[in-house]
């Protein structure tokens, strides 16, 4: 049996809890070390996905930041399809997709590509209850409708100043790790 390492204990930790609820296992989340525990705070990147990844720096960048800040993420393309390794039906991976979102505590919406699916995640995180923020670079025009339902807007010129209005905007709506 190999050792897990402490980048493998969020998702070990996400098993344990499901099984605890599941099957009412008697395992406490306090067996384990600290280094093992859920951050505070999980968002869920919504982005706009290009066959050919040519955003995938900016995904990257942007996850990066939050983590950064002490935020846990998820984006689709990165975390479940794995930048193209694996494929889902259109049914499959929207209910993945609105299961991470559930799973997440904040929406972060890049809106600077006006994307239908951008629109569909925020609108359903905002239904469920979530706090949505919209990001988007200087140069791209933010999207209206999905900036409207949104707690905050924030407009970048890189990804030192997102991170420096992030921790901002956290702060202001409540939702710091």
């Amino acid at each position: 049996m190999g050792r897990i390492t402490s980048g493998e204990g969020p998702q070990l930790l996400a098993v344990v809890e499901e099984l605890h609820m599941t099957f009412r296992l008697n395992v406490s989340l306090n067996d384990f070390p600290d280094n093992w525990r859920r951050p505070a705070m999980r968002a869920f990147l919504s982005i706009k996905f290009w066959g050919d990844d040519r955003n995938r720096d900016e995904v990257e960048g942007v996850c990066g930041v939050l983590e950064a800040l002490g935020i846990e993420t998820f984006c689709f393309r990165r975390d479940a399809e794995r930048f193209g390794e694996i494929e889902f039906t259109p049914s499959e991976m929207m209910r993945e997709t609105l299961k991470e979102i559930d799973r997440s505590d904040l929406l972060v919406a890049h809106v600077g590509d006006w994307p239908i699916g951008v629109g569909v995640e925020a609108g359903y995180a905002r239904g469920r209850g979530k706090s949505v923020v919209c990001i988007c670079p200087t140069k791209k025009k933010v999207a209206n409708t999905v900036s409207g339902l949104a707690a905050a807007t924030v407009v970048y010129e890189d990804l030192e100043d997102l991170a420096m209005k992030m921790r901002d905007v956290l702060a202001e709506i409540g939702a710091q790790p």
